[in-house]
């Protein structure tokens, strides 16, 4: 059972919402409906043991509100075989923030380093009329306390030389905002190489463990991967170790994502001067 957010008639009527997200005769659900606009992002990285538990606690209220933004609408619930009610949607949303306690909290294993980053917003930027009164992207209009937005986990294994991503969640998916990450956890990973392990070799891949598309899930789902990371560079690890006499065993890392999701996500990786260039190409159109 559910009703679509606003209610009343045709004007002014969002996507429909399970009724657990509406309180008393209120015709609006619980989730914000802020419009956010443009920003001035600030992108921070940290080692992982850093995250306050403040920040831990801004991390998990914006990935709750998040699931339940995106996978508690009638499109999503109708396709999903693992998500198709209200409450499996919050129950997994528990454990996941259970996983990302668990990640940010334990000490990964020698040569292997955790980061959290976060993105911030630090004011709105202020749309000028006229070529002369033009301002840079990167100008707030006032500054502001910071608002998260989104926050994601790696795991560095310098041994392999490999960068794993982990939990995540953004609030804001832009090529700019997606450029901002990747190029933040490059620069912060070459600091801690260069700090920590000198010996060892760069990270030369990025890998993204991602959920399986059932094979009978609707067509518009089973390219959904292809279509969003390929557009980064990222290919299935079958089709990237071809021809490089790398064994794709070696992007199986333990304690990137819990033991009970291994068998539920399959890897997707790109060269990380591939995915450099990516960036390049996105800020050459900014």
């Amino acid at each position: 059972m559910g009703a679509s957010c606003g209610g009343g008639g045709s004007y002014r009527t969002g996507k429909w919402r399970p009724l657990e997200l509406f309180r008393g005769e209120k015709r609006n659900c619980n989730l914000s409906h802020e419009r956010i606009g443009a920003i001035c992002s600030i992108y921070e990285t940290r080692p992982a043991h850093e995250v306050t538990p403040t920040d831990l606690s801004a991390m998990l209220a914006i990935y709750i509100d998040g699931q339940l933004r995106f996978r508690a609408s009638s499109k999503e619930m109708e396709a999903s075989f693992e998500f198709p009610t209200y409450e499996s949607i919050v129950a997994q949303s528990a454990i996941s923030q259970a996983e990302l306690e668990r990640f940010i909290g334990t000490t990964p294993a020698p040569g292997v380093e955790r980061l959290t980053l976060f993105h911030w917003e630090a004011g709105k930027l202020k749309a000028r009329k006229g070529k002369k009164d033009s301002a840079p992207a990167s100008s707030p209009s006032s500054p502001a306390p910071r608002r998260l937005h989104g926050f994601f986990n790696v795991q560095v294994n310098y041994t392999k030389g490999i960068v794993f991503l982990s939990y995540s969640y953004l609030g804001i998916s832009t090529p700019a905002v997606w450029s901002g990450i990747f190029r933040s956890i490059m620069a912060f990973t070459t600091a801690l190489h260069d700090a920590n392990f000198p010996t060892l070799p760069l990270p030369t891949h990025f890998c993204a463990p991602l959920y399986r598309i059932p094979p009978d899930a609707p067509v518009e789902k089973q390219h959904t991967h292809p279509s969003k990371w390929g557009g980064f560079g990222f290919v299935h690890v079958d089709d990237y170790v071809r021809g490089l006499g790398i064994d794709p065993r070696i992007f199986d890392e333990p304690g990137v994502l819990d033991p009970s999701l291994t068998p539920k996500v399959e890897n997707f990786v790109v060269a990380t001067h591939e995915l450099r260039e990516w960036c390049d190409s996105v800020d050459e159109k900014a």
